[in-house]
């Protein structure tokens, strides 16, 4: 492989490392009304190696979850049946809460992303 061949490819790579982070940073700032847009948006952005889509994958799965608990909460305030609400509320109080252990696994593959590719220095 030419000099100019792997360079291209690490460029590549930091392009795709930089473009799949900032989608997660607009995911993980968007309010939560705008969340499952922002998770739509992550989740199409092609992805070429196997450590920056598996960073994409893992972090659309614990912002999926996250979204799934701010549907529960929705659900549970637009029942009329209070006993019902209410279980509906600890489902999707549960479901958070296991969406924001994943949450902070992203947040640490990002970091570990963000360093590897130096991508602090892209701003």
């Amino acid at each position: 492989m030419s000099l100019v061949t792997a360079c291209d490819g690490e460029k590549q790579q930091r392009d795709e490392a930089a473009s799949l982070s900032r989608a997660v940073d607009e995911l993980r700032d968007a309010p939560n009304s705008d969340k499952a847009p922002k998770l739509k948006a992550l989740r199409a952005l092609g992805c070429n190696h196997a450590d920056t889509c598996g960073f994409r994958d893992q972090c659309a799965e614990a912002y999926a979850e996250h979204v799934k608990g701010l549907e529960g909460i929705a659900k549970a305030k637009a029942m009329d049946d209070p006993f019902m609400s209410a279980a509906e509320l600890r489902k999707a109080e549960e479901t958070l809460k296991a969406a924001e252990a994943k949450t902070g696994a992203c947040a640490d593959r990002q970091g570990a992303l963000v360093r590897q590719y130096r991508l602090r220095d892209l701003r």
